[in-house]
């Protein structure tokens, strides 16, 4: 399970961080795994779910598209078809 804590400036989310891991030592004795990642890292995770969504959304419309994109990761091209 993951929870995703906002913080804006960088030593203000090592502060965090630390607070965090010291929390969660007390009772188990080995603290939480804590990661800080930079904004754009986020920015680009979420631009890929929404992609991933659109195109899912895409290939669920059509027939045509489906085989389009499955040409391309299968053989690196699209290919004619002759219906």
């Amino acid at each position: 399970m993951a929870a995703v804590h906002v913080c804006h400036i960088a030593q203000m989310c090592m502060e965090v961080k630390r607070g965090i891991e010291r929390q969660t030592t007390r009772g188990s004795g080995r603290p939480l795994k804590v990661l800080v990642a930079p904004a754009y890292v986020i920015a680009h995770q979420c631009f890929a779910l929404r992609l991933l969504g659109w195109l899912d959304d895409l290939l669920a419309s059509s027939v045509d598209y489906r085989r389009i994109l499955s040409d391309i990761l299968y053989h690196g091209k699209v290919r004619d078809f002759i219906r």
